[in-house]
């Protein structure tokens, strides 16, 4: 599990940091919220986000998240503390809200909570399972070898399960907007397809690409 934390008060982000890379978690640590926008974003399973940081607040890096469909959960921690600032949070799309001061067993706790339906076994055909967690997939219960980039198109498919992921979207999350064709992607995208079966993921002309689950 991979946590994104934003987070401009040194202490409080070096104690959540080391909190959590004693519990085996992975944690990358952002002090403004411009910086945490110029990270490969598929790569974090959570974000947590305080609101007051420079640059760009955590409202609208949560904002941003939301509009480029980002699904990825989202826990708010802040010292603001008005049911006003707490609504707001849960309109953009947050999944927790956390007031500081807070217990850091507390956090982890309503981590594993959201994560949860996320971990472990998703049937996505008949003999084909991924374990998002772990970013393994198996078709019928053997691991299937997937390249490096197989492995961050497939991730980044499947954390949107059912919704289009834009061409520009796997290259920010994939290639780290390199200046790929359309053709390179369209060529992974067929070995990958190769791999799992034709029918789970459907390329929308002109606009990217949609997993959905099957039978096959």
């Amino acid at each position: 599990m991979k946590i994104a934390l934003l987070e401009d008060d040194y202490l409080l982000k070096e104690h959540i940091s080391r909190y959590f890379k004693l519990k085996s978690y992975e944690i990358d640590t952002f002090e403004d919220g411009e910086v945490i926008l110029e990270a490969n974003l598929a790569n974090y399973d959570i974000f947590i986000l305080d609101v007051n940081v420079p640059e760009i607040n955590g409202f609208e890096v949560a904002k941003y998240f939301r509009d480029i469909n980002l699904k990825t959960p989202i826990i708010f921690i802040s010292s603001y503390t008005s049911i006003e600032n707490i609504q707001k949070a849960f309109e953009i799309g947050a999944n927790d809200y956390m007031k500081k001061p807070f217990e850091l067993a507390e956090l982890e706790i309503r981590i594993k909570h959201i994560l949860k339906p996320l971990q472990g076994e998703i049937k996505l055909s008949n003999n084909n399972s991924y374990f998002l967690d772990k970013r393994i997939l198996k078709k019928d219960n053997l691991e299937v070898n997937l390249t490096k980039v197989q492995s961050k198109i497939l991730y980044t498919l499947i954390k949107n399960i059912g919704n289009l992921v834009t061409y520009e979207t796997l290259r920010e999350y994939v290639w780290e907007n390199k200046d790929i064709s359309f053709n390179t992607m369209a060529t992974h995208m067929r070995d990958l397809k190769k791999k799992i079966g034709n029918n789970l993921i459907y390329n929308i002309k002109g606009e990217g690409y949609i997993f959905k689950k099957g039978n096959n």
